[in-house]
């Protein structure tokens, strides 16, 4: 997945998610070149291992975010849910997950008189 993204000479990947109320989604991938700059998604094919179909790099990618959710934050579109953002570094190879879990919370509090 690393080498067609350096290929089209994309720096950073960042792939914007969100859930709650018992689903959720990828919202967004933005791909980036090392100046900043916004750049389209390159049109190329990922032959998946063991899945018989090949897929558009931009479905790896959020089928990526999808399966490091659900190792590192597996509920994240439960109840109140969860949002954040997925960051690949191209270069490094890098990748960092930013989760940040909603909830509710109550502050109970009981006074005698």
């Amino acid at each position: 997945m690393i080498a067609p993204l350096r290929n089209a000479e994309i720096a950073r990947v960042e792939i914007r998610f969100d859930g709650c109320g018992d689903s959720g989604a990828v919202e967004e991938c933005v791909f980036s070149d090392a100046g900043g700059a916004s750049v389209p998604c390159p049109e190329v094919t990922i032959a998946c291992a063991g899945e018989g179909d090949d897929q558009s790099l931009n479905s790896a990618l959020e089928q990526l975010t999808y399966l490091a959710l659900e190792r590192h934050h597996p509920g994240w579109e439960i109840n109140d849910g969860a949002c954040g953002e997925l960051f690949i570094d191209v270069a490094t190879p890098s990748f960092v997950l930013d989760c940040q879990l909603r909830y509710t919370a109550t502050d109970d509090h009981s006074t005698g008189l």
